[in-house]
């Protein structure tokens, strides 16, 4: 068996995810004193937030997803066999190119406000020490086992018919 590098944390699966989504709501809820949050999603975010508000929307107002992860049309879980590493890897150049993936060229300049990206990878690389030491963020990685285990074997992880809030 493959063992991780020494530096890498447990796999953050979906169901980890959820549960920090969760502390944090209960934070923020509490620290502002409201009633309920608006939770934004990106990509594998948008499956934490969906099935997060599904279990509990009693706290959330509203829902919003950016390039939601979706079952697969055509499951094809052996594209994703291999090492579900504990981290991925990759330079701020990779990362915002996996941001524009399926973009049009002739659209990518007018997707990102100009700053937006860099403030972000910023934002980004200052919550790792080792990240931004490398120059290589590190990401969890569970979303790799979560899309083997779940969406492209067709098999939702949440039911959308579960989520009662304004959703965009």
């Amino acid at each position: 068996m493959e063992q991780p590098p020494k530096d890498n944390p447990p796999i953050v699966s979906t169901d980890v995810a959820i549960r920090d989504v969760g502390a944090a709501v209960d934070y923020i809820m509490k620290r502002r004193n409201v009633p309920k949050v608006t939770l934004l999603g990106w990509s594998w975010g948008t499956s934490i937030m969906a099935a997060y508000t599904a279990a509990n929307n009693d706290k959330v107002r509203k829902l919003v997803f950016v390039r939601a992860a979706m079952v697969a049309k055509h499951a094809q879980p052996d594209r994703w066999r291999g090492s579900a590493r504990r981290l991925s890897h990759g330079n701020e150049g990779e990362r915002q190119k996996r941001w524009l993936n399926g973009v049009p060229e002739d659209k990518q300049a007018d997707l990102i406000p100009a700053g937006w990206f860099d403030a972000w990878a910023d934002a980004t690389w200052e919550t790792d020490p080792k990240s931004k030491d490398s120059g290589a963020l590190r990401a969890p990685n569970g979303v790799v086992q979560d899309v083997r285990d779940y969406w492209a074997s067709g098999k939702p992880y949440y039911d959308p018919a579960d989520i009662r809030v304004p959703t965009l």
